[in-house]
């Protein structure tokens, strides 16, 4: 589980990170990604799966569990002072934990958040 202090928590605050965040896809995810006003505060992130994807809820939640799970290890490779908002995609329904993980790996390569 996220620690309190790393979640988005507000409507408001998804809808400005995907309003004037810079987005960027993957194959299972899509992410947006905002910097704050204040570069001290600790980066918040947000999960996003919506009945679109997918209409079971035990499944919707468990792909929320996994990119939870991959994000709190990783978080100390993600610098402070960011708002990200995750969207999983179709594809990371059937992935487990493993793929998940390497593909954020990769993204924490390209991105300028990443320490």
């Amino acid at each position: 589980m996220l620690n309190s202090l790393n979640r988005i928590s507000s409507n408001y605050d998804y809808k400005i990170v995907r309003k004037y965040g810079e987005r960027f896809n993957t194959e299972l995810f899509t992410m947006y990604y905002l910097p704050q006003r204040d570069l001290s505060l600790p980066s918040r992130i947000g999960f996003v799966v919506p009945n679109k994807l997918c209409k079971s809820a035990p499944l919707r939640n468990r792909v929320k569990r996994v990119f939870r799970e991959v994000f709190r290890l990783n978080l100390a490779k993600i610098a402070d002072g960011y708002l990200i908002t995750v969207f999983p995609g179709a594809k990371s329904l059937t992935c487990n934990y493993e793929e998940i993980n390497s593909e954020f790996t990769k993204v924490l390569q390209k991105v300028p958040f990443a320490r």
